[in-house]
This record gives structure tokens, C-alpha cells and sequence, in this order.
């Protein structure tokens, strides 16, 4: 089994599940996007696999022209491809191309609605078919599947590779002095404290989750909000009008975890908008590493998808309900034992969340590929 690995960029959280299927499998790396993607601190990152960027241009906002990638799947030796649904000239070239060739294709997926834009309604109908045609899709959880099973996508050609991160960057050890130091530094004096990690757009509910802090009657909680974005001076001025508010623009990744540490309760309520509805949500991986109890809407997949027990390390709301929340949140802080059962279950669920089980379903969907997956 030869593999090809069509997608558009080699992500942080990516690098150690890719260098673990490169030591399972003969397995190259293809990622297609170009310089106005470098998302992670100006980096086209790689790792222990091989693997490369590819030179292209742009044809107005959507379509991606690659031309080496066309040339690597007329000519290049490989028995499978996995296409990430990312881009739609190179996954329906990935999949033609590999079709009339005769190779397996997978399609590796975290949409769970489609999007409501022009362009994305009218190929709508040949996503739909690819989904189809497929010979395997690999989700990014059961929220993703329960999805294609309503497009008529058999479940039994899907697998399920569960959203992981590397766990170590998060669950580092923070004493208590360096908890009651970065407190004292952000100005907050409770005991509790509620925290939003994400940016500062529309689609995250930030709104709703300012008006359920508003509501709450606990005076001995704060709200800590780090992000930036469109809603940035909004933010500032909220916080600054308020006590027991604040905001931080910018925390470098590997300083996250120290928020995380300090926190009670992450909290995401995101909300469905017509161009995108959350796929994960990798905050929530992020926070369980420091034991965060969890709050999401159910329009986030994380919280839908497999990662959030309801009741056990936190709670899924109605989306767009900021009475849900404030409900919820004054249920956790009223209940001292619950909340800290919830704090200690969300590190133990984390802790079986590892590249392994992701790679898992990798595994899984390139044996339904070949017809060899004995699932029952």
C-alpha cells in the first residue's frame, strides 16, 4: 500500500498524527495551499514525514490552481489517496484523476453542514457525489457522521478519527504560585474564573456569553476573554467598563496553558452562521489538559462530536440561548463538588485522547477502502 495525502497545509496539531502514519505506512504529504495560509506565526510547517509544499496561484477567491499536483496524480506511484475537504479544485482533481486511475480515494472531512454561499450551493450536488463515490470518508467525529448518514452516506463506509492535539503542550505542571501569579498580573482577585480562548468574530457567541456573565449572581467568579478580531475594541471597552471583566489580545500558543490552568470553566457558544458551523473546536482539547470543566453550544463540534459528556465534564446548550448558559454556569459555580468532579473527569476523558486513537480511524477507513474492515 502506497499513500497520498492531498491537503492544504500541515497544521501544529497535525504534525504528530502525520509522523505517526508515516511510520505505519509508506505515505507522502502533499499540501496545496499557498503563502496567504501561513495561519501559524508566519510557518509552512513539516515533520518527521515526507512531505511538501507546492507552488501555486489563486483564480479569484476560491479556486486553487496547483499546477504540480495535477502532474503527481497523473504520474506519481501510489495505490490510495486521502483528500482533505479543503479546497475545491484540488480535492475534485485528487478524485477524478485518482478515479480514472483506478486508486482507492478517501475523503477526510469535518464538515457537518455545508455552506450557504452561491458557490457552495451550486456544487453542492458534485460534493454530494464525491461523498458518494467515495471509497471510505474519515470524520472528524460522530457529529460529522450522523451528517453524511442524512445526505444517504452508508455508515458503514465512514470512520471516525477522532480530533486530537498534542496533549503535552497543555498539560504541563502549574503550581499554585504561578496560578496566584498570573491572576494578580490579569487583576483578578475570585476565587473562580470563566474563560474564553478563541477569536473575537460573530460566529463564536462571544455576545451571549458577556450577556450571561451580566446575568449571573455569583460575585465571586470573573470573565476572562484572550482573543482578538473584529470585536476586539468592543471587547476592550466591555472589559474596561466592568469589573471582574478582562481581556488579553494575544497569548503565544505555548503560553495558553497557564489560562487554562487558572480557569474553572472554558466556555464556547458558538453559533451557526450561513458560511460555517464550528468543525471541532480544538480550545476544548486544549482546556480539559488543565481540567477545565466544559461548556459548548451545540453548534460546536467538539461538543456534539464525541469529546464533552454532558453532565460528566461539562455541558452542551442550545445555541444562541444566553439564558441556557447563564443557567448552566450558575449550576456549575453553585454546585463546589460537581464542578470539581466535572474538572477532574475532563482530565481523565483528555488523557485517552492521543494521536494513536486518531490515527486509528485512519487506519479504519483505509481497510474499508479495500474491503477488508471486519467492523460488525
Amino acid at each position: 500500500m502506497k499513500i497520498l495525502v492531498v491537503v492544504n497545509l500541515c497544521a501544529p496539531y497535525r504534525v504528530g498524527l502525520f509522523e505517526l502514519l508515516a511510520k505505519a505506512h509508506d505515505i507522502r504529504f502533499l499540501f496545496f495551499s499557498g503563502g496567504e495560509e501561513r495561519y501559524y506565526d508566519g510557518q509552512r510547517l513539516l515533520g518527521k514525514f515526507r512531505g511538501e509544499y507546492l507552488w501555486g496561484f489563486n483564480i479569484g477567491p476560491k479556486i486553487r490552481v496547483n499546477p504540480k499536483l495535477l502532474w503527481e496524480l497523473m504520474f506519481s506511484d501510489y495505490t490510495h489517496i486521502i483528500v482533505g475537504i479543503n479546497g475545491p479544485l484540488p480535492v475534485f482533481l485528487s478524485f477524478v484523476v485518482s478515479k480514472l486511475r483506478r486508486k482507492k480515494v478517501v475523503l477526510w472531512t469535518g464538515l457537518w453542514q455545508h455552506p450557504g454561499t452561491l458557490f457552495h450551493k451550486m456544487s453542492f450536488p458534485v460534493v454530494k457525489a464525491l461523498y458518494r463515490w467515495s471509497d471510505a470518508i474519515i470524520v472528524y467525529g460522530r457529529h460529522v457522521k450522523k451528517y453524511l448518514t442524512s445526505l444517504g452516506i452508508p455508515s458503514e463506509k465512514i470512520a471516525v478519527a477522532w480530533q486530537v492535539q498534542d496533549n503535552r503542550k497543555f498539560e504541563k505542571l502549574v503550581t499554585e504560585n504561578q496560578k496566584e501569579a498570573k491572576k494578580k498580573e490579569l487583576g483578578i482577585k475570585t476565587t473562580r474564573v470563566i474563560l474564553y480562548v478563541g477569536r473575537l468574530v460573530e460566529q463564536k457567541g462571544i455576545r451571549l456569553l458577556l450577556e450571561a456573565f451580566k446575568s449571573l449572581g455569583n460575585s465571586d467568579v470573573s470573565l476572562a476573554l484572550v482573543g482578538r478580531g473584529p470585536l476586539e475594541d468592543e471587547i476592550k471597552r466591555y472589559a474596561s467598563s466592568r469589573g471582574k471583566v478582562f481581556h488579553v489580545s494575544r497569548v503565544p500558543p505555548e503560553e495558553l496553558y497557564v489560562y487554562y490552568a487558572i480557569s474553572d470553566i472554558l466556555v464556547l457558544p458558538s453559533i451557526t452562521t450561513p458560511t460555517i458551523k464550528e468543525t471541532w473546536g480544538f480550545v476544548v482539547n486544549e482546556g480539559m489538559c488543565q481540567g477545565c470543566a466544559i461548556i459548548t453550544s451545540d453548534a460546536v463540534g467538539a461538543g456534539v462530536g464525541g469529546l464533552v459528556e454532558p453532565g460528566a465534564n461539562g455541558f452542551v446548550i442550545p445555541e444562541a440561548d444566553s439564558g441556557a448558559l447563564t443557567v448552566v454556569l450558575e449550576r456549575m459555580l453553585g454546585d463546589k463538588n460537581m464542578l470539581e468532579k466535572m474538572k477532574a473527569r475532563s482530565r481523565e476523558i483528555i488523557r485517552e485522547w492521543t494521536y494513536p486513537k486518531m490515527a486509528s480511524g485512519f487506519t479504519e477507513a483505509l481497510a474499508i477502502a479495500d474491503g477488508t474492515d471486519n467492523r460488525k
